[in-house]
Formats: C-alpha cells, structure tokens, sequence
C-alpha cells in the first residue's frame, strides 16, 4: 500500500492493522529514506537510512534507533562498523578510512574513549 503521512512522508510498503509493517520504504520531505523492516509503525529489523547528506546506515534497527550492528558510512566513504545502542555507538568498532586506514575504536555510549 501506499501513505502519506501528516508530516508529508511517503511510505510505500506493507501494512498490518493499518501500520507500517514488514517491508517499505519511506522518503521524508527532508530528502531522508528509509528502506527496510517496519514493526508497528517503527523501523526495526535490518534497513538503509540515507540521510541529505548522503552519509548512510546500513544495519539494524529497533524501535526507530541505530540498535544492533550496523555500518555509518560518511559521503567520503569513511565507515564506522559498531554495535549501536539507541543511535549510538557502543562498545568495540572499527573506523575504516576511505584512505585505507583502518582504526580500532572503543565506544561508551556514543563517546569515543580514547584510554583503552
């Protein structure tokens, strides 16, 4: 089926009990999409968040957070592969430079630490 929402998104997908369910895609008015699995009107399983910047999260989701592993890749084609909780980083990552250089992290909450 088809939406549009209050705020003038643009879901495409399935539904179940008339919320976004299963597979869809949703393009923002912002430019922001969405594609990947829904829960009860959330995203939440695997998806691809790409932002108007064009940086880009490829990985898990759970209740509309970053949540589980996944990948955020920069425009310059930098990427931080981490365990994400809640939208943040948390734990061991890996910084992968678009130079080559790759970078072990370690992540507390979203705040790199730097004394590991």
């Amino acid at each position: 089926g088809i939406l549009v929402d209050s705020h003038g998104s643009l879901y495409e997908g399935y539904f179940e009990y008339d919320r976004r369910a299963f597979l869809g895609r949703q393009t923002d008015p912002s430019g922001e999409v969405y594609e990947g699995e829904w829960r009860g009107n959330k995203k939440h399983g695997f998806g691809v968040f790409e932002y108007t910047n064009n940086d880009k999260y490829v990985g898990c989701f759970a209740e509309n957070f970053k949540h589980g592993i996944g990948t955020y890749i920069w425009a310059n084609g930098d990427r931080l592969v981490a365990n994400w909780r809640f939208d943040k980083a948390d734990g061991k990552a890996k910084m992968l430079y678009s130079t080559g250089t790759t970078q072990t992290r370690l992540y507390d909450n979203g705040n790199l630490n730097l004394h590991f």
